[in-house]
């Protein structure tokens, strides 16, 4: 009985004493609910994240289309606007073919070489770089293939100055270095019948000729102030560059106006002292001008011919890239 009684008595106390123990796999599942709760909501939140990130890529436009697209899409100019590659491809073909519209531009900012030739067609980029090269080179110094079924510009890397001839390098086309016709086997140089026929062609029905790269103009409205293609100004009646045109009229020119005023007007010799001073002094800025224009032409020449070679070697490793594609 006591044995009994004590079994029982002992056996009561370790219940109590169990109950009043936490149980440690409990906690352990109340730890592991709170962590995967937070995980829960961390990736929510991070789903959450991406979406508004996914919405704020999509708001963006293009400028020309309105079309709106991913940013990785567009095309971001210096000037901060956005193209899309269609637009984008569209404003530099068609900016290709008129040399007072290239380089492509956008709010008077030059596009840059490495912006335009992605959004291109292996085709199209090396038509673009041809172009560039083209245009980069001063007008009295680029090369044409005469051949009636070629004439594409022959780039300088390809010209060898020493030679009496060249050869054209897309056609195999001999061209005499003298005149730059196809190579003849006579010693002198024969006047080109072409050429000779636009020129009665441009004398007979009026036509002038740019004295900076030699273009043939015809005016078809407008002032006798022309401005080529190569950005010279000149006289359309004589041919002459604006600054120094003698045949513009009264008034065109302060110079002109101011000795129109000395001489038809009664003025003092005071007077006429110093207005002749003003127009000596305007004489002599237009002078400064046309030399400073001049210095400039030169150092344009010089950075044209270091961009040609620089998008010769732009062209060469586009080159081997997609021969390594």
């Amino acid at each position: 009985m006591r044995g009994s009684r004590s079994y029982n008595g002992s056996s009561s106390a370790s219940s109590g004493t169990d109950a009043a123990l936490p149980d440690p796999l409990s906690g352990e599942k109340k730890s592991r609910t709170r962590s995967r709760v937070k995980r829960f909501f961390s990736k929510l939140r991070g789903k959450l994240t991406k979406e508004q990130a996914r919405t704020e890529i999509i708001d963006e436009r293009c400028v020309c289309c309105l079309d709106i697209m991913p940013a990785e899409c567009l095309a971001t100019m210096p000037c901060q606007h956005k193209y899309c590659s269609r637009c984008m491809k569209q404003m530099v073909l068609t900016v290709i073919s008129e040399e007072g519209l290239f380089p492509p531009r956008c709010c008077k900012l030059d596009i840059p070489v490495e912006t335009i030739l992605p959004v291109l067609t292996p085709k199209e980029r090396n038509f673009y770089i041809s172009k560039a090269q083209e245009y980069a080179s001063p007008a009295a110094e680029r090369w044409y293939c005469p051949a009636a079924t070629c004439g594409r510009f022959i780039a300088s890397q390809h010209v060898k100055s020493a030679s009496s001839s060249q050869t054209c390098p897309y056609c195999s086309t001999k061209i005499c270095s003298g005149c730059r016709d196809l190579a003849h086997s006579s010693r002198g140089c024969s006047p080109d019948p072409g050429l000779a026929a636009v020129l009665e062609e441009a004398r007979l029905k009026q036509w002038q000729r740019c004295y900076d790269c030699g273009s043939m103009v015809e005016l078809v409205s407008g002032c006798d102030h022309v401005t080529c293609r190569c950005k010279a100004q000149f006289c359309y009646k004589c041919g002459d560059p604006w600054s120094a045109c003698a045949c513009a009229a009264s008034g065109q020119r302060p110079a002109d106006f101011l000795a129109v005023l000395i001489g038809h007007t009664k003025l003092s010799r005071d007077q006429e002292a110093e207005l002749s001073a003003v127009v000596t002094a305007i004489l002599r800025n237009e002078r400064l001008r046309d030399e400073e224009a001049a210095a400039n032409a030169k150092d344009k020449v010089e950075g044209a011919r270091r961009e040609s070679k620089r998008l010769s070697r732009l062209s060469i490793d586009l080159l081997r890239r997609d021969i390594i594609l």
